[in-house]
């Protein structure tokens, strides 16, 4: 045994995965990451005459090997679920894969024990090859620290609950059930007889093989790249604000529906839902294959960037949103979802800065000429290296810099980043006047297609296969 806190953790994967490759259309292929409440495995399955082969990654809970004491863990990866099913059919969210091997009502029954076990587990001690060998990616990143209005809805809580009646939990319909919605069934509960060793809830979606926004900007650091065309940047945040556009109106499928068609996110005349994801930061964005969309959101040749990771997922509730956003309370979900984009998208602007000194600055008067020729100012947290970059787009770091606000009730309304972000992307071609700074024009900055193709053929895709 080599101390590792992460061992007990690790072999509870292995003794999941070596379950699920008892079914001999299914090879493990290693781990996709490591999280506070539970693990992803990456399974490949072969060719079969329903479907192609596809590889897949597989969440499971870590039961009461969890760290985080005060969530129960296997709950969090019900909640998940629940989240992800109600984003079904979403452009820029990781989307579930049917799996018959997998379910998220089996009670977790990760307690560990003093003896490693046999099997898969074993491969590890007799290879002498260490723990961290056999991880994919590492462990996933903590989550954005809790400041500014990360103090509202506190990350992998229920305070925001705090007196209105409500857990926030999502069930299986979408609603808040102000209880437990997945009791286990009592058939289920796994015993020595009947499961041969450990099994956890579990479910599977889709394997995204170009990597997380962390590794995108690790790769750019070790490149010697200094920042990013400001045409990129756009076209991230655009990927983020769907997302939001996502979570605020959930796509109406039936409970039971099979083979749902993927639509991209965007606005609906109905009353948004208050879904929150409480948990972006870097390795919870991940690119996948773009799909065939009319458009050029995605040019040139820019894969989709999804959000993952729903263990936090929260309906925020009513009587937490009209303390927040009183004038338009179901805003609150998409309002904080918004300002968490920004938080995880300021790093992507700023690659001469440590992930470590990212922080909150005290409220300061940001000002600003607009297009109408009138200048504006707002209160503002986000950090001065963010507000005072002077290579970005201006429009652009205006935007993020109204995001950064210490009041949930003045971030930019979900409509507004919508309409904003989609307008500059489809106007702003490499010779837009009002593109380039005057110190990215000193600097000779390129915002051609070309050097955007080149950037992400390098950094992506050549890297994710290399």
């Amino acid at each position: 045994m080599s101390g590792d806190p992460r061992e007990p953790i690790i072999y509870l994967g292995l003794d999941v995965a070596e379950r699920f490759i008892q079914n001999e259309r299914l090879t493990f292929q290693g781990f996709a990451g490591l999280g506070r409440h539970g693990g992803a495995l990456i399974l490949l399955e072969k060719e079969s005459p329903d479907h192609p082969g596809r590889k897949m990654v597989v969440k499971y809970s870590y039961g009461a090997l969890a760290i985080d004491k005060h969530s129960n863990a296997d709950d969090d990866l019900r909640n998940e679920y629940n989240c992800l099913k109600r984003l079904r059919g979403c452009e820029h969210i990781v989307q579930l894969i049917p799996l018959a091997d997998c379910s998220i009502n089996i009670p977790g029954v990760s307690n560990g024990g003093g003896q490693v076990p046999q099997g898969l587990s074993s491969s590890i001690t007799s290879s002498g090859s260490g723990i961290g060998r056999i991880l994919t990616r590492g462990s996933n990143a903590p989550s954005s620290a809790s400041s500014g209005i990360g103090r509202v809805l506190t990350a992998g809580s229920n305070r925001a609950a705090s007196g209105s009646g409500g857990t926030g939990r999502v069930s299986a319909a979408g609603q808040d059930p102000g209880q437990d919605p997945d009791q286990p069934d009592p058939q289920a509960v796994p015993t020595a007889e009947n499961t041969g060793g450990r099994q956890c809830p579990t479910f599977a979606v889709e394997f995204l093989e170009w990597g997380t926004l962390h590794t995108f900007r690790e790769r750019l650091i070790a490149g010697g790249v200094q920042r990013l065309p400001s045409r990129f940047l756009w076209r991230i945040r655009l990927c983020m604000i769907r997302q939001c556009a996502a979570m605020a109106f959930p796509p109406d499928h039936p409970e039971d529906a099979e083979n749902i068609r993927i639509e991209r996110e965007v606005l609906k005349d109905r009353d948004p839902v208050p879904l929150t994801q409480n948990s972006a930061h870097h390795e919870n964005f991940v690119f996948g294959e773009p799909l065939d969309f009319l458009g050029n959101e995605h040019a040139p040749n820019l894969p989709v960037l999804k959000l993952i990771d729903f263990g936090r997922g929260l309906v925020v509730p009513p009587m937490a949103c009209l303390r927040q956003v009183p004038e338009k309370p179901l805003e609150t979900g998409s309002r904080v979802n918004i300002y968490h984009a920004a938080r995880a998208f300021i790093l992507m602007c700023n690659l001469n800065v440590s992930e470590d000194d990212f922080k909150d600055e005290e409220e300061y008067s940001y000002r600003w000429r607009a297009r109408d020729g009138r200048n504006y100012r707002v209160r503002t947290i986000c950090p001065k290296f963010f507000s005072n970059n002077g290579y970005i787009d201006q429009e652009l770091r205006t935007l993020i810099v109204r995001c950064m606000v210490e009041r949930l009730e003045n971030v930019p309304s979900l409509r507004e980043m919508v309409i904003e972000v989609v307008r500059h992307v489809e106007e702003k071609g490499p010779d837009h006047p009002r593109l380039k700074t005057a110190m990215a024009s000193l600097a000779r900055d390129s915002e051609t297609n070309e050097t955007i193709r080149q950037i992400i053929q390098e950094y992506i895709y050549d890297a994710a296969t290399g």
